[in-house]
């Protein structure tokens, strides 16, 4: 089992480019946009620790902003079952194509 502490550089810019259009659509009130840029981050991480937790986290914030109970406590219970998660064979969402191409 392979286990992956460092996302390559290119996958990176893709990652971090999903977090900052999370924030840009979470600051012009953009929730269902802001949420779909979480998941694209989580699609894009989840194979990382560092980013995989990072974007539950985000999750678990996003959740609390928008005053979510049932988005809070799954976020809370996926928070701790993240790091666990990286030492069991996992199987990955898909990445999405323009990520694999530049990857």
């Amino acid at each position: 089992m392979k286990f992956n502490t460092t996302i390559p550089i290119g996958l990176r810019a893709f990652y971090l480019d999903e977090l900052n259009l999370y924030r840009s659509s979470l600051h012009s009130g953009n929730s269902s946009q802001a949420w779909h840029h979480l998941e694209r981050s989580h699609i894009l991480g989840q194979s990382y620790p560092l980013e995989h937790t990072y974007t539950h986290w985000s999750m678990l914030k996003f959740g609390l902003r928008q005053r979510n109970t049932k988005e809070v406590r799954v976020r809370c219970c996926d928070f701790w079952l993240v790091v666990g998660n990286h030492l069991s064979t996992t199987y990955p969402l898909e990445i999405p194509v323009e990520a694999m191409c530049h990857h």
